[in-house]
């Protein structure tokens, strides 16, 4: 009976506003290259020391979760990925080759250019 409780508190309009707007704020910080989600939780901290604990927890998971989802913007449309989680976005068409050191010494190979 507790999770529907809690479930059901969460989805109060109260905590629906505090996680809409940190996925707003974290997706901005998240979309500036260099800026990790832990760092974007860490200087959007201050405005959860005045709210209900669990909103203002709610709130700094939904900065952490924007600031995935917003570090991958700037991987995709520039290609230069602002945070480690969204490296995976870039495609490897970029990479010329990707050789094991058995493959890049295999005689008769070209080299790259």
């Amino acid at each position: 009976m507790g999770v529907i409780t809690a479930l059901g508190e969460l989805l109060s309009p109260q905590y629906l506003l505090m996680m809409i707007a940190g996925t707003m704020g974290g997706i901005m910080i998240g979309a500036m290259p260099g800026l990790t989600s832990v760092m974007g939780v860490t200087l959007l901290l201050p405005f959860t020391y005045g709210m209900d604990p669990a909103a203002g927890i709610s709130m700094l998971l939904a900065i952490s979760f924007g600031a995935i989802y917003g570090g991958s913007i700037t991987a995709i449309l520039i290609g230069t990925p602002g945070t480690p989680a969204s490296a995976a976005t870039i495609p490897l068409l970029r990479i010329p080759e990707i050789l094991s050191p058995r493959e890049a010494s295999a005689p008769g190979r070209k080299p790259l250019q």
